[in-house]
């Protein structure tokens, strides 16, 4: 009966995303009932949701003892949520129930800020004078089956979540061009790790921005193969590792020196984890629908088709281990809008723009995508790309079906790019032939002095 009591004083709020100096970060593992031992019978319902957002129940009383039920939600900071409370009030019990009847009536703020997974305060500021402002100390009353509290990212991963392994290479802003990064992110049902990594950039301390939110310093230092620096995450805690009180997967990663951005990436899985396996475009982040990866580059030019007589255009497949790249750039046609379209299918609209060197446009797809560019999300490899303007067609061509080698078609000897050359290189070794039957003709010349 007791906790029957104590129940009908739940908290209910939530907090997601926290700095790097906060103790804990608000996750599924604070979802259950809290209150003040000190005023037992009133108390938080607090429950964390998939999205970042808390909603909370405060079950408590006025001043002449009548039951006061307020409601709220909002968006988790860290290890606090501030709300905007609510009390409804109108509507009667049972069949003359009409949720018409019901009227929120404005309460005031709430803000529930949590020490760690057992601890907490709420503090409130009401134009209700039977509240006013005041504060009061939280613990936990209950939890969830089987939902562990860390105050960390694990706890909000089950045995339904991806497993995820994969790095991300850090892109050199140019600073220090000689600079290096990477980022790695492991998830494991009820285990996360986060790591990033700098190295060849001078000594000194480095600002780890994830989201624009500062969540550590990376010390770069003398080691035997060169200047290095990293800071490691893992939630639970593990060691020394940083806890991961906050979620870093599909975040924009940046590592400044002082205001001057000098890496980033954003942080998203690839073909080098997940289900889709290496060398495959189906891993996490990947689509099952563009060219597979591999080690190609094929460009073709786009036929003219008259409409314009001194338009130009190519298009380019690049396929590597970790991703594919399919670019469509056109010249020389006049300023404004042209569709796309491969396989029949609008894939896009380039705008052609007027500068130094003429007009031109360009659109850049990307599997797994990356800022700046669309996700590839087709195959183009034997589909027909047209460029069109209000129906008409002003380049196209048919991307083939073999493509080639390596970046260097030279290199390849034999490539079908090459047959674009008109044969040159039948006419090179019937030359180098003719070259050898003198030079033998030499040699019989000088057998015949001899």
């Amino acid at each position: 009966m007791k906790f029957l009591k104590q129940l009908a004083a739940a908290a209910f709020a939530s907090l997601l995303l926290a700095s790097s100096g906060y103790a804990v970060m608000i996750s599924g593992g604070f979802t259950g009932n809290w209150f003040n031992p000190a005023t037992s019978g009133q108390g938080f319902q607090l429950q964390v949701l998939p999205d970042g957002r808390a909603v909370a129940f405060w079950f408590t009383y006025d001043a002449n003892g009548n039951q006061v039920w307020l409601i709220g939600d909002s968006q988790i900071q860290g290890n606090t949520v501030e709300m905007q409370m609510s009390q409804p009030v109108g509507a009667t019990f049972g069949p003359g129930f009409d949720p018409d009847d019901v009227e929120l009536i404005p309460f005031g703020t709430v803000t529930l800020e949590f020490e760690d997974c057992n601890s907490g305060t709420a503090t409130w500021s009401s134009s209700n004078p039977d509240f006013g402002s005041g504060q009061m100390p939280l613990q936990r009353l209950s939890s969830s089956a089987g939902v562990s509290c860390t105050g960390s990212i694990a706890d909000n991963t089950s045995g339904f979540a991806d497993v995820l392994d994969f790095r991300v290479p850090l892109m050199n802003e140019g600073t220090f061009p000689l600079g290096s990064g990477h980022a790695d992110y492991e998830s494991r049902p009820g285990n996360v790790d986060f790591d990033v990594e700098i190295e060849d950039v001078p000594l000194g301390g480095y600002t780890l921005l994830v989201d624009g939110i500062e969540r550590g310093t990376i010390q770069v230092v003398d080691t035997d193969d060169g200047t290095e620096g990293e800071l490691e995450y893992s939630s639970p805690q593990d060691g020394d590792d940083l806890l991961l009180d906050f979620d870093p997967l599909g975040a924009l990663i940046e590592v400044a020196d002082g205001s001057n951005v000098i890496f980033s990436a954003v942080l998203e899985p690839g073909s080098t984890g997940g289900p889709g396996g290496p060398g495959t475009p189906g891993g996490p982040g990947g689509s099952e629908d563009a060219p597979p990866f591999g080690n190609s580059e094929t460009e073709i030019d786009l036929v003219n088709t008259g409409l314009d007589p001194d338009a130009s255009g190519d298009a380019e497949l690049e396929q590597r281990s970790d991703r594919v790249e399919f670019d469509v750039e056109i010249e020389d046609l006049d300023t404004g809008t042209y569709e796309l379209w491969v396989g029949g299918e609008l894939r896009g609209e380039i705008e052609v723009v007027m500068t130094l060197g003429g007009t031109e446009g360009e659109l850049e797809f990307r599997n797994p995508v990356e800022p700046g560019k669309l996700p590839l999300d087709f195959n183009p490899i034997g589909a027909l790309i047209t460029i069109e303007q209000d129906g008409s067609v002003f380049l196209q061509a048919t991307f083939p079906t073999e493509l080639g080698g390596d970046d260097d078609d030279d290199d390849d000897g034999g490539n079908d790019d090459d047959d674009d050359d008109g044969g040159d290189e039948d006419d090179d070794d019937d030359d180098d032939d003719d070259d050898d039957d003198d030079d033998d003709d030499d040699d019989d010349d000088d057998d015949g002095d001899d």
